[in-house]
């Protein structure tokens, strides 16, 4: 898909080299450094709108008028990056024919003699039953289009924004059902999966929309348990007596159950909100390390939390910090990072300041000492009778 990019771009007029000349160069950054693409892709949209060229290059032809629906989106980057897959080429059995002679078109789930693009994501019986289990309108995935390009630009003008994202979300889902199918992997509860899917960008449009701000009454104060799906990973850190640093995090479920809680201790602290980039760095590699995936980062240091919302990094000693963390999102398929005021923020305090002191570390899965239990229950009580009683 790059590759054809690019050749766009120098097949452009003249006039407009200088700003294809920009993508080419991000582009071909991203291939080199091997930086996810997405990112890419997300920086060049924007900016050919704010250079005058936005219009001349989305009337070459509908493809590229979809490529900039999708980067308009609020959605997850890899779904963005999977929507410039479809407009261009989606490898289907009959894409793969045309370039491999004797391949077999046909699909290698229901028989169907030849699998296109449509086939593959709307209308495989295997994928229509992702379809059953979602409330978009029926027509955009069981009429007959010539193309998938066809399909989204109906949905384009016939869904509001959100909606168009979660349709988007879904067709990504049936591609990997379709996917996981054919490699032996089979997905268990189809009928359950396009609605997890729309669920899966929801909390990514929320935190696209939590900016930081200067106001302390916008901050929650008290414990919130993450979507399904999602863990949320609470750390802290702090500067001790005695010139000693403390830190640590809990990483729970939606249930409110710790799955995973670690401290860890040492000398020579080098300030509050330096421990507090340490803690944060060390929670999220952890965390990444035993498998998760779908983040909520929360935090109660207000300096390093507006940083890493606004990527605006400074040459420091925290900055040093925060472009690791940042680095982070290229591996997982979502992270958000949140303020929270102490009370929301109580079992990883406690764990930081935990003692015996963990000079080596210490790690807890799902099991955890009475005294992390005991204020990690009390959130849940708190929640439950704040929304519910």
């Amino acid at each position: 898909m790059i590759t054809g990019f690019l050749a766009h771009i120098r097949s452009s007029p003249s006039s407009l080299r200088p700003t294809y000349g920009l993508i080419s160069k991000l582009v071909t950054s991203s291939i080199e450094t091997r930086l996810p693409s997405a990112m890419t892709c997300l920086y060049c949209i924007p900016h050919v709108q704010l250079q005058g060229s936005y219009s001349h290059w989305v009337s070459f032809d509908k493809g590229q008028l979809l490529m900039a629906c999708y980067m308009a989106l609020q959605n997850f980057p890899l779904i963005k990056l999977f929507g410039w897959r479809i407009t261009g080429v989606l490898p289907s059995a009959m894409a793969i024919a045309r370039c491999i002679p004797h391949f077999s078109m046909s699909c290698n789930i229901c028989g169907h003699m030849e699998e296109t693009d449509t086939h593959a994501v709307l209308s495989c019986p295997l994928v229509t039953e992702v379809w059953q289990g979602c409330d978009l309108d029926t027509s955009l995935w069981t009429e007959p289009f010539r193309t998938l390009a066809d399909c989204l630009d109906k949905a384009r003008h016939s869904l509001d924004e959100n909606d168009f994202g979660n349709f988007l979300a879904v067709i990504w889902k049936c591609w990997i059902v379709r996917n996981r199918f054919i490699f032996g992997t089979p997905d268990q509860n189809l009928s359950i999966l396009g609605k997890r899917a729309m669920d899966f960008v929801a909390p990514y449009r929320e935190a696209q929309q939590d900016e930081v701000s200067l106001q302390p009454t916008r901050y929650p104060t008290s414990w919130t348990p993450p979507m399904a799906g999602y863990l949320k990973l609470n750390f802290d850190g702090s500067s001790l007596n005695n010139g000693l640093w403390g830190w640590g995090f809990v990483l729970r479920n939606h249930d409110g159950d710790v799955v995973l809680a670690g401290a860890k201790h040492g000398t020579h602290s080098a300030g509050p909100t330096i421990e507090e980039a340490r803690s944060c760095l060390c929670a999220i590699k952890t965390a990444f390390a035993f498998g998760a995936r779908n983040l909520i980062v929360k935090g109660d240091c207000l300096p390093l939390i507006a940083i890493l919302k606004s990527h605006q990094v400074h040459d420091d000693a925290v900055g040093l910090f925060a472009r690791d963390m940042l680095s982070f999102p290229a591996l997982l398929d979502f992270v958000s990072w949140s303020f929270v005021k102490r009370g929301g923020n109580r079992v990883a305090h406690n764990i930081a300041h935990r003692q015996p002191f963990y000079l080596e570390g210490k790690l807890w899965e799902s099991v955890v000492p009475k005294d992390i239990a005991s204020p990690a229950s009390d959130d849940i009580y708190a929640y439950i009778e704040g929304n519910f009683l």
